[in-house]
């Protein structure tokens, strides 16, 4: 992240992939309380590979 912020480039630490992992482990929980199946409504970037 570091370098991301020196170089002015996107880091890997962004809030849309943050999202992204939080919704499946919402969704999971809710479908354990609610015995139903519940989509996982957002998609992100697979961020590029650390060098």
């Amino acid at each position: 992240m570091a370098e991301a912020l020196r170089t002015g480039t996107a880091h890997r630490a962004s809030g849309e992939l943050a999202l992204h992992v939080l919704d499946p482990m919402q969704a999971l929980m809710e479908s354990a309380a609610e015995g139903r199946r519940i989509e996982v409504g957002t998609v992100c970037d697979v961020p590029a590979l650390v060098p």
